[in-house]
């Protein structure tokens, strides 16, 4: 078994780094670390492997060899991984070891020799074997990724699934040198927002792909070449496929669908295979199971364009409404020390179409802490255009109050909105909500909000009350509902960084 497992390491080794973010440069310079750390380390455990120590060396080097294998099999880092394998290079003596216990076992020289042999014998084919094995896992991509990485990345079960489908549902090996077979890609809308930000149009053609179309769009009958289609099985997808069987569109057809298709849209297209009499030049159907839209390699969308018919944002709105971000730009420009800026500013104060009253008052109170100095004059005809704007002073206002001390008070009480706008500014480390409701469910901290989540473990599904695991939760995926955007996602990013070097998480989606 140990022999198998360093053939197999040693097929899989190059590929495993590389899908964790390395390169061939630091395949090669962890290979050379392995080797140099073996030519010392093998000649110090062996003199350690008296008649003594022997057997307490050799359960150390079963120790290093389980910690370091499952160490590299779980991480996602490449620092980590090349520490476990040369934590692994420990158990390299290992053979010796049990050689020398194996000899001490039996009397007869002969006896222990014939067993030796035959160790020997079965190390040499446990080697072979496991160079086989892991050479062939290596050659697939999708296989190793879901194998040798703790969360493969959607990015890459995504370019590995959609790059086998064009190439005909056939497994895609780096060392397959072949032309590729020449291709129609026929896709829909869904299908194009999912290929699009995956592969390029170079390196769909050299996947073979050299017409790529729409498939609600008007086409010409092209024999002789196949046709790769790539669409959701809805019910107008599945008609229109079915058109193009009547009108002998394609003479080979290779059918993937986005998502599962039905037992009985599969009926219905299999009836207009029949009444067209192409059932032999359909090819394979296939269900691909690739129903989201990668953006980054963390980061993958589930809603597709039109799956609502309605879908607004008020907040959206109350930017456009409030014209927020006229009053943000105006704001850094006065921070800025910029010149000029009376005209524009008594312009937005006086119009009742821009903004609340708190925005303007927020303003202006910018305005006057940045100014070096304000007349009074400038003063009542400031107060003046903010009601005329609809911003109303009678709050800040007392009787027989002189107008600098009565805007004392409306400094005093509008100074949080500046403080507010500076907090803004100044970066500074904060959690959004999001990353808070996650960073208290993966941490089972004592929150009230955090009672109103449930928890399912699908190990204890016969319980009414399942107890909740008290251990921290190491990786996560986050689903946002009802739309997210990028500053959650980097917000959640940065978290799951700091929480990677002090908690120990591996990765989040």
């Amino acid at each position: 078994m140990d022999a198998f497992s360093l053939g197999s390491y040693l097929a899989i080794q190059p590929k495993h780094i590389i899908l964790l973010g390395g390169t061939v440069f630091t395949v090669g310079l962890l290979k050379s670390a392995l080797a140099l750390l073996a030519v010392f380390c093998t000649p110090i455990v062996v003199r350690l492997c008296n008649e003594k120590n022997r057997q307490n060396v050799m359960a150390w080097c079963l120790l290093f060899s389980v910690f370091g294998n499952l160490l590299s099999s779980r991480t996602s880092s490449v620092l980590v991984y090349s520490v476990a394998r040369l934590i692994c290079v420990v158990s390299v003596p290992l053979q010796t070891v049990l050689k020398g216990i194996v000899a001490e076992c039996f009397e007869s020289i002969e006896e222990s020799s014939k067993i030796l042999r035959r160790l020997g014998h079965i190390g040499t084919v446990g080697f072979i074997i496991g160079r086989v094995v892991g050479g062939h896992l290596a050659d697939y991509d999708r296989g190793t990724e879901y194998v040798y990485t703790s969360m493969a990345a959607c990015n890459l079960i995504s370019i590995g699934a959609i790059k086998q489908m064009l190439n005909l549902n056939q497994p895609v090996t780096k060392f397959n040198n072949s032309e590729p077979v020449w291709k129609i890609l026929v896709y829909d809308r869904v299908g194009q927002d999912i290929i699009s930000p995956l592969i390029s149009i170079k390196e769909l053609r050299a996947q073979g792909v050299t017409l790529f179309v729409q498939l609600h769009s008007d086409r010409d009958p092209i024999p002789e070449v196949p046709a790769v289609y790539f669409c959701a099985p809805t019910e107008e997808n599945i008609g229109r496929i079915s058109q193009d069987f009547q009108r002998g569109t394609y003479d080979i057809y290779h059918l993937n669908f986005i998502s599962p298709i039905s037992r009985q849209k599969l009926e219905d297209l299999a009836s207009s295979a029949i009444a067209a009499n192409c059932v032999a030049n359909i090819h394979k159907v296939f269900d691909q199971y690739v129903n989201f839209i990668t953006l980054e390699d963390d980061l993958f969308v589930l809603k597709h364009q039109n799956s609502d018919q309605i879908s607004y944002y008020s907040i959206l709105d109350g930017i456009k409404s409030r014209k927020l971000d006229t009053f943000f730009e105006l704001e850094e420009k006065i921070m800025c020390k910029a010149q000029g800026l009376e005209k524009p500013l008594m312009e937005i104060l006086s119009d009742p179409s821009a903004g609340a009253p708190e925005d303007k008052l927020r303003l202006f109170v910018i305005f006057y802490i940045c100014s070096q100095q304000i007349s009074d004059a400038d003063l009542k005809r400031s107060f003046a255009k903010m009601a005329s704007g609809g911003s109303s002073l009678n709050q800040y206002e007392g009787a027989g109050t002189k107008t600098v001390s009565m805007f004392s008070k409306l400094v005093s009480q509008g100074s949080n909105f500046v403080m507010e706008g500076v907090k803004n500014l100044v970066i500074k480390r904060h959690n959004l909500p999001v990353t808070k409701v996650v960073d208290n469910l993966m941490e089972f901290k004592n929150c009230p909000e955090m009672e109103e989540y449930h928890y399912l473990d699908p190990k204890q599904l016969k319980l009414t009350e399942i107890p909740r695991n008290r251990s921290p939760f190491q990786e996560a995926i986050v689903f946002v509902v009802g739309g997210g955007n990028y500053i959650e996602y980097q917000n959640l990013v940065d978290y799951a960084k700091i929480g990677m070097n002090l908690r120990g998480y591996k990765k989040f989606a």
